[in-house]
């Protein structure tokens, strides 16, 4: 008996963190859709064991420290600094990534910038900042500086793809809305509200697409070592 409940609880443990995974995932996502077809991909490779950090992991392994800009290894405990990839339609650029604290701490002084200024003068913190809190707008605000440069144009036509996808709350809080107006472009879309089942649902679609990815190039790669 206490066996099966431990393996239950390790079953509810391993869907807890394919949850956040999926869920960090789409995050990342949405943040690109909002700031035009970006993508974004937190990048760990522990120099001392060459484990391969997961992005749940590298967020996981910040310390609540502006100056300290690593993340730890989850196999051998050895602390390093991580990298963003970021990429677009037609460039890529691999910058340090700092966590939500070390981006807000580096703010002050940027909100003279533009949008596009800020980007070209510090693509890390831009990159970083906007990773963690949505937009530049959101980010200066929680440290109480009104950012007044335009930054993003038809929010809601962007988030539509995302709701039921992602909670109400997560969506509003990324693009700097209120709660009401997500739900109310929800509903107004017949989109029934976000579950834990459906992130759930979702994450297994992508495990198993992934899965299946690595297996078929796996099987290339054997047929063309065969020829």
């Amino acid at each position: 008996m206490e066996q099966r409940m431990t393996q239950a609880q390790r079953m509810t443990q391993a869907q807890r963190m394919l949850c956040q995974a999926q869920m960090l995932s789409m995050r990342l996502e949405l943040v690109g859709a909002i700031h035009g077809h970006e993508k974004f991909r937190p990048q760990a490779l522990c120099p001392k064991c060459n484990r391969s950090l997961t992005p749940a992991e590298i967020l996981k392994g910040f310390v609540d420290d502006p100056n300290d800009l690593n993340t730890t290894c989850t196999r051998c405990g050895h602390r390093f600094p991580p990298k963003l990839v970021w990429q677009e339609l037609v460039s890529a650029m691999e910058v340090p990534f700092f966590c939500a604290s070390q981006s807000l701490a580096r703010l002050r002084g940027k909100e003279v910038l533009d949008p596009d200024a800020f980007r070209r003068e510090d693509p890390a913190l831009y990159h970083s900042t906007i990773v963690h809190h949505g937009t530049l707008r959101n980010a200066f605000t929680s440290i109480g500086i009104i950012y007044g440069f335009p930054e993003v144009v038809d929010i809601e036509k962007k988030i539509r793809p995302f709701l039921g996808k992602l909670p109400d709350t997560m969506i509003a809080k990324i693009a700097g809305l209120r709660v009401s107006q997500v739900r109310g472009l929800r509903k107004k879309e017949h989109i029934s509200p976000c579950t834990r089942r459906d992130i759930l649902k979702a994450a297994k679609e992508a495990q198993d697409a992934e899965t299946e990815e690595v297996a078929s190039a796996t099987a290339v790669a054997n047929d063309t070592v065969a020829t």
